[in-house]
């Protein structure tokens, strides 16, 4: 069959989209209204683009069983294919739904990700076919012809014969692959996404949109199988920066350190962006990872009020704790990106004018302030859904505030984002610290 994975995006948005983050809800980067934020929104979405993993690895499976497959964005003539795959999320909920109404044959759509896993209905309303849970193993037990011609509108992939990732293919990136790229800085670079593991047990699953996807159970690719996939693009396609999609790659410290070593004995020339816990790190862990290739470690800090953290349920370090081992990281020669939430349900202005003081304080390579978000799905959604005050799922991006929170307003805080973005990258001590290394 031809099949189309279909990635619908927003329609000349001004800022940069990404359906792969967020546990494939889907997050977008819109820091400001004022000049500043607005030039860093820019710089971002000309530096950054991916689609969701578990579409290419679907295209991967679906390939590797005798399938023609393609990639795009839009959709011009639909009874060209077989069969259209599309990705689902948040952020581009509305522009997906307007998608599906273009194409004729609605029973030949299969809608497939997370977000359609937790909120299914309105895609189910437009006549497609959705699969639940994660679809890339569904279509490895199952053929695409099957599907198609069951009377069914809803399958589910979520049960335990999905723990074993190494039995999936490599994902077909090259079909994107002169467009893909990751930026730690003002340069686009070509960068291609690993995943070695799925799963989180953290307390944070309380707002956190990767467990519903994922589960909280960790579950890892073997290190044969990532150094394969690792040595494949590095030699095949001379890509020599990749990004990991772990939820928390160092949660398991031993199958970290057996992924650096044989990453070191390979002698591969590679570098190497991953996202983790500062709990999981220590001085002897940081320098294997930098051996390995290691050049940017995105860490959650989120606010610097203990009273905010413990409310969102979420474990955090002790700050003198924090500042020490951010210090040695730094030292080693890695980049940090310091992740920050503004407008927790107990936030105040004052307490969000902490949180940036705070990160200032910190001077990390790169700060990303988002606003708190209560996402359909997660345990905490049912505690605002009568408060939410948009209309639209795509408001739900991290930028704009969609509850009615009592001690701010939507307005104050687009104004704090303002703030902590532009005094944060005009500060004398970041430019004189980190500006060199973003060039």
């Amino acid at each position: 069959m031809k099949v189309l994975l279909l990635d619908v995006y927003i329609k000349d948005s001004k800022y940069r989209i990404c359906k792969d983050t967020n546990g494939s809800y889907g997050t977008a980067n819109d820091y400001g209204d004022s000049l500043f934020p607005k030039l860093l929104t820019k710089i971002a979405k000309n530096t950054n683009f991916w689609p969701p993993i578990y579409l290419m690895y679907v295209g991967a499976v679906l390939r590797e069983k005798g399938h023609e497959v393609h990639y795009s964005n839009n959709i011009v003539n639909d009874e060209e294919y077989d069969c259209v795959i599309m990705s689902s999320s948040i952020v581009c909920h509305e522009s997906e739904i307007k998608e599906i109404k273009k194409i004729n044959k609605k029973s030949k759509v299969i809608v497939v990700g997370s977000f359609v896993t937790s909120n299914p209905e309105k895609y189910l309303e437009t006549g497609v076919k959705v699969v639940l849970g994660e679809p890339e193993f569904y279509f490895l037990r199952n053929s695409l012809d099957k599907i198609l011609k069951d009377n069914n509108f809803s399958f589910n992939s979520i049960n335990k014969e999905n723990e074993d990732l190494d039995s999936l293919p490599i994902p077909c990136w090259d079909l994107v692959i002169n467009r893909l790229s990751f930026s730690g800085g003002l340069k686009k670079k070509k960068c291609i996404p690993i995943l070695g593991e799925r799963g989180c047990p953290y307390s944070c699953f309380n707002y956190c949109t990767y467990p519903l996807a994922q589960g909280r159970t960790p579950r890892a690719r073997s290190t044969e199988k990532i150094v394969e996939e690792l040595k494949y693009w590095n030699k095949n396609f001379q890509v020599n920066e990749f990004v990991f999609r772990d939820p928390v790659f160092s949660i398991d410290r031993g199958r970290t350190e057996n992924l650096a070593k044989a990453i070191i004995d390979e002698g591969l020339d590679i570098k190497f962006t991953i996202e983790t816990h500062l709990n999981n790190l220590d001085y002897e862990l940081v320098m294997l990872l930098k051996k390995a290739g290691v050049f940017i470690i995105r860490v959650g800090i989120e606010s610097v009020n203990y009273d905010v953290i413990a409310d969102a349920k979420r474990f955090s370090l002790k700050k003198e704790k924090e500042k020490e081992k951010l210090d040695m990281i730094h030292s080693i020669g890695i980049k940090v990106i310091g992740m920050y939430i503004l407008g927790y349900e107990t936030d105040t202005k004052e307490s969000c004018l902490a949180t940036i003081k705070y990160a200032k304080e910190l001077n990390t390579y790169i700060a990303v302030f988002s606003v708190f978000t209560p996402y359909p799905g997660t345990p905490i959604f049912m505690k605002f859904k009568d408060r939410i005050t948009s209309k639209n799922y795509e408001d739900f991006n991290q930028w704009k505030l969609v509850f009615d929170h009592a001690n701010m307003s939507g307005k104050e805080i687009r104004g704090l984002l303002d703030y902590a973005f532009t005094t944060y990258y005009l500060s004398i001590r970041w430019i004189i610290k980190n500006l060199r290394l973003a060039l």
